[in-house]
């Protein structure tokens, strides 16, 4: 029987606090099974092992026939054929079959990851062939190596699973982890295809609503004049001249993007503007860039925020979650042909309440 060899490799622990994390790495002898090998290759139990793979934190892979050196490792008795992969990797959650002498499992274990609380989704609309739902804070969009249990379309999946209408999951489009809202799952290649074409072809609109501090239209009328010129531009209504929106043109990456950002109303009594954001690009962080690039950065945006620690309202503010949310998402059925739109209420935005506000208009 050939010798099963593997790697235990540990992660780096973050500087703040101990990390558990380790990659594991293996390849088989066409006899022992997957969760052999694995449960060899680690101090884990098989429960754990069988538990992370169903949270998706086991990947295969194929590998070249020919090995091209062999590698010692000081920290394990064993060593390693050093091949190159020629599959994309996989994740399989099964790990009963024997791991073949051509194949590779990778096992990225964090149990910080693997023992985290999933928020709950909520499906809006069930088309059979695609369903629209509402991400919660807290849920990505997709898995990473270490695990998919806590993405949206792994959610939805077992979600069908319970109900005993298993259903495949892709995703078309995504939000940030920390924003709240509504996105389309594709249950079919085929769906998944044409979702992802009226998304590119700037078919499907998406509006968003956001919470800043202070009064945006005093804040944007009294701009530092730093920023950049052509970066932003303020349309005005006729024949009243009161502002209407704002069009922000500030390249993100080096790439055109195009946000439109209108206030609803504003709160004195919490010093909060309501904001509606129409995007007419995609690119990464554009909401939080633009706006931050406004000097109005999202309440909540740890990232952008550029958070004033000598103003105590600036830290109760920002102690709360990302203040920003999908709600509007307007589409073109493509089993029917139909124009659909989900709009969210109040209560499911999920902001911090503007109450006693006063609206732009008057």
């Amino acid at each position: 029987m050939k010798t099963c060899t593997s790697t235990n490799t540990a992660i780096a622990p973050k500087a703040d606090s101990e990390n558990r994390a380790k990659h594991i790495q293996i390849t088989g002898d066409d006899q022992t099974s997957i969760l052999e090998l694995l449960a060899l290759s680690s101090s884990l139990t098989k429960s754990t092992i069988k538990t992370a793979a169903q949270k998706g934190a086991v990947w295969l892979s194929k590998l070249a026939n020919k090995p091209e050196q062999k590698t010692e490792y000081p920290n394990s008795a064993q060593s390693i054929d050093k091949t190159t992969k020629t599959k994309k990797a996989e994740r399989i959650r099964r790990l009963k079959r024997p791991l073949k002498s051509h194949e590779q499992v990778d096992f990225y274990y964090n149990p910080d990851v693997l023992e985290s609380v999933t928020p709950e989704a909520q499906c809006l609309f069930d088309g059979k062939e695609y369903s629209v739902w509402l991400k919660p804070r807290g849920m990505f969009s997709q898995g990473s190596k270490w695990g998919d249990f806590s993405a949206l379309y792994r959610w939805v999946e077992l979600y069908f699973q319970n109900l005993g209408e298993p259903r495949q999951s892709w995703i078309v489009h995504r939000l940030d982890r920390a924003t709240r809202g509504l996105m389309i799952i594709a249950h079919s290649k085929s769906m998944a295809r044409d979702f992802s074409q009226q998304f590119e072809q700037g078919k499907i609109h998406k509006i968003y609503q956001a919470n800043v501090r202070g009064n945006f239209l005093k804040t944007i009328t009294t701009i530092d004049s730093h920023i950049p010129a052509g970066g932003f531009q303020i349309v005005y209504e006729n024949p009243s001249q009161q502002i209407s929106h704002i069009l922000v043109t500030d390249k993100i990456d080096g790439k055109d993007a195009l946000s439109e950002i209108s206030m609803l109303h504003y709160c004195a009594e919490n010093d909060i503007s309501r904001l509606k954001i129409t995007l007419h690009t995609g690119r990464k962080h554009q909401i939080r860039k633009h706006l931050a690039f406004l000097n109005s950065p999202i309440i909540g945006d740890r990232l952008y925020g550029n958070i004033v620690l000598s103003e105590p309202e600036s830290i109760s503010l920002d102690a709360h979650d990302l203040q920003l949310t999908a709600y509007s998402l307007s589409w073109t059925c493509p089993l029917d042909n139909q124009l659909k739109e989900i709009t969210l209420s109040e209560h499911q935005l999920d902001l911090l309440s503007c109450q006693n506000a006063t609206d732009v208009a008057s």
